[in-house]
């Protein structure tokens, strides 16, 4: 079932040799590019309710389910897109959150000042060096949601 305009992809497709590793007790999924990132993309891209949001400001909100071993790993590549990300005019406002009680899943909230920033950010090399390594970190698919706002407001503030 579609939610939003991104569709669930498969992180890794079912194929007769991760069918024999599974039977055979190899639990372990082979590191290979798995392209469900950009597929995502390219399916809530071509949706025409995409296309909506042209001009308008978007949101985005990525949750990415890390195996324990690469938390560490993962963290330090989205510190290292955070600082790529200040230099992409189009992008407002990019996050890395940590949930308070699940130390394994990491959200990642985004703002762009609109589809074209989007995609700009989506297409860079940084950002596409990372996905290739989306499936050896993660458990899952990051699950994806684009907003566009309705109401309220951003506090500045100060703890000195």
């Amino acid at each position: 079932m579609a939610h939003g305009l991104f569709r669930p992809v498969a992180l890794y497709p079912r194929d007769a040799r991760t069918d024999r590793q599974h039977s055979a007790g190899n639990h372990h999924r082979p590191a290979r590019k798995v392209p469900f990132l950009q597929s995502a993309i390219a399916a809530g891209c071509a949706d025409s309710r995409f296309h909506s949001f042209t001009g308008a400001a978007i949101y985005l909100l990525a949750t990415l389910d890390v195996h324990p071993q690469f938390q560490q790993e993962l963290l330090a590549a989205l510190d290292q897109l955070v600082a790529h990300s200040r230099t992409e005019p189009g992008t407002l406002q990019y996050e890395v959150l940590t949930d308070l009680e699940n130390e394994n899943r990491i959200i990642v909230f985004e703002h762009y000042a609109d589809a074209a920033a989007l995609q700009a950010h989506m297409e860079s090399a940084p950002l596409q060096a990372l996905v290739a390594r989306f499936a050896t970190y993660l458990g899952a698919p990051p699950s994806l949601v684009r907003m566009g706002r309705r109401n309220g407001f951003l506090r500045e503030f100060s703890l000195s």
